[in-house]
């Protein structure tokens, strides 16, 4: 896939951005719109978060179709907390989907760690496809645990499908994320004060993430870190506009509104890699060119 304007996606980037990459500083963020990626082998994909939202409402009238997590927190009220996990499980697709293009070109990333908000499990997958290690974090219990530092931490803040007491999906969970997740709030805010959290997917619209960033802006004020937004495409500039809205800054990829999105991340996250390992490999050589000249002086 080659941009009209013979551009790559990586030159979208501005330099700075590029130097906190190779300097280890992204902090990826992944959010539902990167699962919609993914496709079934019979071609469905994964509902968008509003989706979803209206898709549970139909079995529950009275809750507001336009707010997901309203209407999330309707099914679960009236039907329970074990019938919305069933729920879900079948609308995302859970045992259906594959890792799509994208996902694969992610994982090849060598990223220390990995925030998602998503409740599948295609990254694993991805992970796993492509042999790559990862160590999945749920809840508190196991931020002690000693890193790996082959392995990609791989930081499920809303929990997942599998383990549904640390599912972050209705308004209680929502609202007492900060209060009950205290040492878990501590570890995010500490990655989000050290590196440049880099959005792909992710719209922002949960509470508790917006929160830890707010606090972050309020306690620091100019010195806090920028944070980035990735968008394959842009057809109406509303996007970009909501993410300033809220303190990021949108990077759209591809000028085309019809540009195909999975295609768009699959090209960009391979040019990514492309330029990591170059920069990597003339690190490597100034080195040992360094190196050979003091053995030379010695």
């Amino acid at each position: 896939m080659v941009q009209p304007s013979g551009r790559r996606y990586v030159d979208r980037l501005p330099g700075g951005l590029l130097r906190s990459l190779f300097a280890g500083r992204w902090l990826p963020v992944i959010g539902a719109g990167f699962s919609r990626n993914a496709v079934t082998d019979d071609g469905r994909r994964a509902p968008l978060w509003g989706e979803l939202g209206r898709l549970l409402a139909v079995d529950t009238p009275a809750a507001d179709a336009t707010s997901p997590i309203d209407a999330i927190s309707a099914f679960a009220d009236v039907y329970g907390r074990s019938a919305l996990v069933e729920r879900l499980s079948e609308l995302l697709l859970i045992d259906a989907l594959e890792p799509s293009q994208a996902h694969l070109a992610f994982t090849r990333m060598p990223f220390d760690i990995v925030l998602t908000t998503n409740a599948d499990f295609l990254l694993e997958r991805a992970y796993e496809r492509q042999r790559r290690p990862y160590v999945p974090l749920l809840g508190e219990s196991q931020l002690s645990l000693a890193r790996r530092p082959e392995a990609t931490q791989l930081l499920k803040f809303h929990g997942d499908l599998r383990h549904p007491g640390d599912l972050i999906m209705t308004e209680e969970d929502y609202d007492g994320f900060l209060r009950r997740k205290p040492l878990l709030t501590t570890y995010i805010s500490w990655w989000l004060l050290t590196r440049e959290p880099v959005l792909f997917g992710y719209s922002l619209d949960d509470v508790d993430l917006r929160e830890v960033l707010a606090v972050l802006r309020d306690r620091l004020g100019r010195m806090t870190r920028a944070g980035w937004a990735i968008l394959p495409v842009d057809a109406d500039g509303r996007t970009s506009a909501k993410f300033a809205r809220r303190g990021l800054r949108a990077i759209v990829l591809d000028d085309n509104p019809d540009a195909d999105r999975g295609e768009v991340l699959e090209v960009f996250f391979t040019e990514l890699l492309t330029e990591w390992e170059r920069r990597a490999a003339r690190h490597v050589s100034l080195r040992t060119d360094a190196s050979t000249a003091e053995l030379r002086r010695g």
